[in-house]
This record gives C-alpha cells, structure tokens and sequence, in this order.
C-alpha cells in the first residue's frame, strides 16, 4: 500500500467539520506545491457504498432503539467493520496503486466520532477508547492519523444548522444535543490528559468559520475582513505543515494559540 498521511477531522455533527473538510481538501487539492507532493483526497466514513456502510445506514434510520446497549455495541462493530473494509480498498485500488506520489487523506469523522457518539454511552468507555485504538491501528492496520483535528462550535449555531436539516438520523436528534455536547466536553478533557494523543491534535471552533455567527458577533464593517483573516491564516498554517516547512510539534501549538480562550470557554460551556 502507499505511504498515506492521513489528517482525521472529527467532532459532533451540526459543528462544521464536513464544511471544513471539504474546504481543506478542496484547497490542497487545488495549491500547486502541495498537489506536487501528494495525492490529496477527501473521504467521508462511515463509507456508505461498502457492504457494511449500508448496515450502518439502516441502523441510523430505523433501528427504534439505538442507545440499547447491544445496539451501541452492534454500531460500534459496524464502524470498525467499515473503515476495515475502506483500508482493503485502498489496498487494492488500482487507480490508487498506480500513483507514485503519497496519498494526502482528509478523512471526515473517523474513528474518534465513534468514540464520541457511540463508546462514551459505556460505562467503561475510557477503556474502550484505548483498547479500540490499539487494536485498530494495530491488529487490523487500519491507517493511524498523522493528524488529528477536533471541531467545535457554539451550541446556538449548532442547534439551527441542524434544525435546517432534514432527515436528521438517530445521532442528530435535537432532544439529545445538550446531552451529546456534555459528553463531548468530558470526553475532550479526557482526550488532552494523553500526551500521546495531545501532540498531534488541534482544536478548531467552527463558528468562527460561520458567516452569519460573525455578521451577529462582530461590527457589521469588521466581520467579513476577520472572516477572510482567519481562513486564510488557518490555510497557510495547515500548507507550512503538509509540506514539512514545520514540524508537528510546531504546528499543534501554532494551531491551538490561535484561538486557546475559545476552547478553554467551550470547555466550561
């Protein structure tokens, strides 16, 4: 299989991190040095069209009782099962096997969604998260993420993207979204306590990606320069660090300064 450097976006849904995934790919995808370098793509999981994928579809939408115990166990195996299955196609892709360049992955909600949704209604679920990492990425080889990115956003904001939605599956449901938020912050102040898993994550707060939550936020003459200020510092940083003009350690701190009193405030939220 290729060398892949695999950058994971991951966080509750309504927060923008599929926005910002594309957005990042789409940009990589687009930056001449950067395109040189790598095969960047973009892949959203679970990966619906995989045999798998369609169980988990099912599940979303019409599994009555999905926070039974034996279902959330059910989902979780789905979830591995899936980025299985992903990692086997990669193998024998041939369109993929013929580039020589290494592949760029921008995976959407990777493992650490499930974590999130799924492994913290479990009583033993720190645990869970530790096992299902080792044996992810060792058993089963599926690709570690050389970055790990966690998104954010205000709660008022989440709320109304979803509530513009439609057809809202069994995760997305507002009646569990202050419920899923809490569980969100413990499991985020859980995560950071890892020094292994702290040195190559970095937290984003999506809202201020958000057009409208700034027009609301800021003087109506400062929003749209300080929107395009801060996509376009983001982007800079994110292109220093694919094309290694930094180290990871550089850049997890460049990152996380940006913005560190807004996640230290979304923690307290």
């Amino acid at each position: 299989m290729r060398d892949i450097k695999l950058i994971a976006i991951d966080g509750l849904d309504g927060t923008g991190k599929t926005t910002f995934a594309k957005f990042l790919s789409n940009d990589l995808q687009s930056d001449y040095y950067t395109n040189k370098k790598y095969d960047a793509r973009y892949q959203h999981f679970p990966v619906y069209e995989l045999q798998s994928g369609k169980k988990i579809k099912d599940f979303l939408f019409h599994e009555p009782e999905p926070y039974k115990r034996e279902n959330i166990l059910k989902m979780i195996d789905l979830q591995e099962t899936n980025r299985m299955e992903w990692t086997d196609r990669l193998i024998w892709d041939d369109v993929l096997v013929q580039d020589d360049r290494p592949l760029l992955m921008i995976a959407d909600r990777y493992m650490r969604s499930n974590d999130i949704y799924n492994e913290t209604r479990l009583p033993d679920w720190k645990e869970r998260c530790i096992n299902a990492g080792e044996r992810e990425y060792g058993d089963h080889a599926i690709p570690r993420p050389d970055l790990q990115i966690f998104c954010y956003c205000n709660r008022n904001l989440q709320r109304k993207r979803l509530e513009a939605r439609k057809n809202l599956d069994q995760y997305e449901a507002l009646d569990h979204l202050d419920e899923l938020n809490d569980r969100y912050i413990t499991y985020l102040k859980w995560y950071m306590t890892i020094d292994r898993f702290k040195r190559n994550t970095v937290f984003i707060p999506m809202h201020l990606f958000d057009r409208e939550f700034l027009k609301e936020s800021l003087d109506n003459k400062k929003w749209n320069t300080y929107y395009k200020e801060i996509l376009k510092d983001y982007l800079s940083i994110f292109r220093k660090y694919i094309l290694s003009q930094e180290t990871k350690e550089e850049f997890v701190k460049e990152i996380n300064e940006l913005h560190e009193e807004e996640f230290n405030a979304y923690l307290e939220s």
